[in-house]
């Protein structure tokens, strides 16, 4: 299966799609601006010139992909980067609650239940909107921004455990140690339940 497959919404509510003209009110109405192309590409299905709902899906990407640009133009690098590992079926921070709603309000995603791209055609833009070295970097950023945020925390927090220590007989120095020792091995399994590494399995 695709990945804009995965990610845009179940593989069931796909293939009820047999008809072209099901698949362009789906793809049109993501979006109001695209209903100006909507009785273009009908106009099109009616003549024959397209025969499935693939070729609708790749002729509203091409007429829309000005919008599309513009519209991506307008997110942030945190915003691109979230929307492209729902795009490619990446593990997305569910967590991330601000991303979410800003997302859903300008109707970039939607829930059905689970978050899925707006339509087809959007997924394909955004999988191919930016190089594999930008989605990189601003994945780095992420967890670069994950550490920043957690450092302070966890440095106090090895302070206070270096003064028990300092104090400690030896008894309680091998337990403090081991009790240390299992927090510090735990720390990728706390970021990776959080959702705040990279790839993984899509949700749902």
């Amino acid at each position: 299966m695709h990945f804009w497959l995965t990610s845009y919404g179940s593989h069931t509510a796909w293939q009820q799609e047999k008809e072209p003209k099901a698949t362009l009110l789906r793809e049109c109405r993501a979006f109001p601006r695209l209903k100006e192309i909507e009785k273009r590409i009908e106009a099109a299905i009616k003549s024959g010139i397209l025969a499935n709902k693939e070729q609708v899906i790749e002729h509203v990407g091409t007429l829309a992909g000005a919008y599309y640009r513009k519209l991506w133009s307008l997110c942030t690098w945190e915003e691109r980067l979230f929307l492209y590992q729902l795009a490619s079926g990446r593990r997305v921070n569910t967590r991330n609650i601000e991303v979410i709603e800003h997302l859903l309000r300008r109707g970039y995603i939607k829930r059905s239940p689970t978050l899925r791209l707006a339509n087809q055609s959007f997924a394909r833009f955004v999988f191919s909107a930016e190089s594999q070295e930008e989605i990189r970097r601003w994945a780095s950023e992420v967890e670069r921004s994950t550490w920043s945020a957690l450092k302070v925390p966890i440095v106090v927090t090895l302070l206070v455990v270096a003064a028990f220590v300092i104090n400690a007989n030896s008894d309680e120095f091998d337990a403090i140690l081991t009790t240390v020792t299992g927090a510090v091995a735990a720390l990728p399994l706390l970021f990776r339940g959080l959702g705040m590494f990279r790839g993984g399995s899509s949700q749902g």
